[in-house]
């Protein structure tokens, strides 16, 4: 059986699920792996056999997603030339976590395609949302990449579909202890006005990274450190607790390492008042804003217990399991095809019963 992988690469998210899922299909299958998009600091630990510019979002001053930007700033040409020229029916299966050339050449050449990752778990109604009238966010989530069937992760099951987050295996090694300082992250933000507000809790230490620092610095009760994918994990690995947006993968690996958690998600960014909306129903604080007004919210946050709140990690070879099973399903139907363009067998023929 051939699969191709289809890979985000507009985030570090994507990229840490890639980094398990992979290796583990790849034990069952032919597997390539196709990234679009360069925003992401990880090595890939594996080959990537289609390297494409693809479609970047692009973030606005308040570090939600610029749309009519990134629709401008899109080479739509070379990205139709992708879609049109990927040898897409070398494979039997498309899984694609919210990666949109894969799923559309799929889509247009009729190969199975599954739907894996954060956003696919907006495909279920079940999912927390947010009531509101039409939201850009909500129609790229449901629309931008295209799927016969969607596994997704997410903070909790809401749907037999959706597991509990993908925990890398970096962070699940870690022996967290519990100091006495609070790890803050927000992109969003200048760290000068995060130390402005943070400097009236002196009780405290508070460690904040940011993409603006360019080299460590302190400021009182703050120190100041630039963006670090190691500096931030040895950091949250003892904090007390942990301020940041209301993305997926940072807030779960938080809870997972039994960090009080305060969440604060991007204004303009559907998903992330998704998230939020969800980690409030399961207890953790959200706030609107950062700044002087939010003061007190977060001295009481601090002094509160820490709430408990587990985070159990999903069982990879579960998902492996239900990619495959999902791919019997689709298999059924008529007039998709497989590998080298034939029409597929039988449901669970190229499966092998795994």
């Amino acid at each position: 059986m051939k699969i191709l992988y289809g890979v985000q690469g507009t985030g570090n998210g994507h990229i840490t699920k890639a980094m398990e899922m992979v290796p583990l299909l790849k034990e069952y299958a032919d597997v390539d792996v196709l990234v679009s998009g360069k925003n992401y600091e990880l090595t890939l630990p594996f080959e990537v056999k289609y390297d494409l510019k693809g479609f970047t979002f692009i973030m606005n001053k308040s570090g939600g997603i610029d749309y009519i930007s990134s629709f401008k700033n899109m080479e739509l040409s070379q990205v139709l030339s992708d879609i049109r020229n990927l040898p897409v029916t070398d494979y039997d299966l498309v899984v694609t976590d919210f990666e949109p050339i894969s799923a559309w050449s799929a889509k247009r050449k009729k190969v199975p395609v599954v739907g894996f990752g954060h956003q696919a778990s907006f495909a279920y109604r079940e999912t927390p949302m947010p009531k509101s009238a039409f939201d850009p966010g909500k129609w790229v989530l449901k629309n931008f990449v295209p799927a016969l069937a969607n596994i997704g992760v997410h903070f909790a099951p809401y749907h037999p579909n959706i597991y509990t987050p993908i925990i890398r295996q970096k962070i699940r090694d870690l022996k967290p202890k519990c100091k006495n300082y609070v790890v803050v992250y927000l992109p969003a933000i200048h760290e000068d006005l995060i130390a402005e507000v943070l400097q009236y809790i002196p009780k405290y230490h508070f460690c904040v990274f940011s993409k603006y620092a360019k080299k460590n610095q302190s400021y009182k009760n703050t120190e100041i450190f630039p963006l670090s994918e190691e500096g931030f994990t040895e950091k949250i690995k003892d904090a007390m607790g942990v301020i940041t947006n209301a993305g997926f993968e940072t807030p779960a690996e938080a809870l997972f390492l039994g960090k009080k958690l305060m969440v604060i998600p991007v204004k303009g960014q559907f998903e992330q008042q998704c998230n939020a909306l969800a980690l409030m129903k399961m207890g953790i604080p959200v706030l609107k804003n950062f700044g002087m007004e939010q003061l007190e919210a977060i001295k009481n946050w601090i002094d509160a217990p820490r709430p408990d709140i587990p985070i159990v990690p999903a069982d990879v070879n579960e998902i492996r399991k239900k990619i495959f099973k999902e791919y019997e399903g689709l298999a059924s139907r008529s007039g998709l095809i497989g590998s080298k363009g034939k029409k597929i067998k039988a449901a669970g023929a190229s499966t092998g019963g795994l």
